[in-house]
């Protein structure tokens, strides 16, 4: 596999934070489109629990955590 994209896989799991919004959770899904978007579902965390998981564009991710949760 190409390691372009192995590198997106190390997102799983992580905490993140999208960049423009804010929004903060948990990586728990990777999508690869047909037209090259990269995008994550972020799944917020127990203290954020009556916020939805979103969906964000990995560019806009910055990882906040030292390990996977």
């Amino acid at each position: 596999m190409n390691k372009n994209i192995i590198k997106h896989f190390e997102y799983l799991g992580y905490k993140a934070k999208d960049k423009v919004t804010g929004f903060e959770g948990v990586v728990t899904t990777l999508s690869f489109d047909l037209y090259g978007c990269i995008q994550v579902i972020l799944t917020p965390t127990l203290e954020n629990k009556e916020l939805e998981a979103k969906w964000f564009d990995i560019c806009r991710l910055q990882v906040i955590g030292n390990e996977p949760v």
